[in-house]
């Protein structure tokens, strides 16, 4: 059962993408538009962590961080800020209720402080921020698109250890050779598709850590909405925006 979270945050890119990363790993409930929130929602919810973005902040949350100082004392707070979003709300970290997360910041090392604020002072990180003896990250692009292959190999290469790989049964082969830091996962291939990969990995107690990043060439609503029940760690449109596709890239994992 996967924690659950209760993500506030305006409606913008930067907040979408972290209730990506987020729902990665947690149960996530995004309000994206601050004002629709009640407080009763908030009690049934019962959310293990209560997490406030105020990236592009709009809102005013004293009155919500009075509420859980006083009814919800056992919820802990993450707020997810820059120092100057941050400096309005600064007599409420006095309290251990409430953790600041400054940006920026690589959105890997949000979800270890959320899983370490949520299991408590004995949680340990699983993985190490950089790579052992200095090694570079390793990337598994999954693509039945020889030329996506390559194209994708040869922008990420510069900066990362990367293997190709052009169905799922060979990305499963490719996993028993080396573990990936991440995976680039075609959504739409024949015979086993993006989808039950992805499934595959995540019932796999060695794979299920990995962060997948699914590449589509969909990009309506029903598809995005289906893409995003399945809780990969983000997802870029083909054919990719390779400075974008970098910069979520070093968001996750970083270089």
């Amino acid at each position: 059962m996967k924690n659950k979270v209760l993500f506030i945050g305006e409606d913008n890119k930067t907040n979408n993408e972290l209730f990506q990363l987020l729902n990665w790993r947690f149960q996530v409930t995004y309000y994206n538009d601050p004002v629709s929130f009640t407080y009763e929602e908030l009690k049934e919810g019962n959310p293990a962590v209560l997490i406030v973005s105020m990236v592009g902040n709009r809102q005013d949350y004293h009155e919500l961080f009075d509420y859980m100082m006083k009814e919800c004392r056992e919820t802990p707070v993450i707020t997810i800020s820059t120092k100057t979003e941050s400096e309005a709300y600064e007599s409420y970290y006095d309290n251990k209720q409430f953790v600041k997360i400054l940006r920026p910041i690589l959105g890997k090392r949000v979800l270890e402080i959320c899983r370490k604020v949520i299991v408590g002072s004995d949680y340990q990180d699983e993985e190490e921020e950089t790579s052992k003896h200095g090694e570079k990250r390793h990337i598994l692009v999954v693509d039945d698109n020889a030329m996506v292959l390559r194209n994708i190999k040869s922008v990420l290469e510069s900066q990362y250890s990367v293997a190709v790989a052009p169905s799922g049964v060979h990305a499963f082969l490719s996993m028993g050779k080396k573990m990936p830091d991440l995976i680039l996962l075609d959504y739409e291939m024949p015979g086993m598709n993006g989808k039950e990969v992805l499934e595959k990995i995540q019932e796999d107690e060695e794979l299920k850590e990995i962060p997948v990043l699914f590449l589509t060439s969909m990009d309506n609503r029903d598809t995005v909405l289906k893409l995003l029940t399945l809780r990969p760690a983000g997802y870029i449109l083909k054919p990719p925006d390779f400075q974008m596709l970098l910069e979520k890239i070093e968001n996750i994992i970083g270089k």
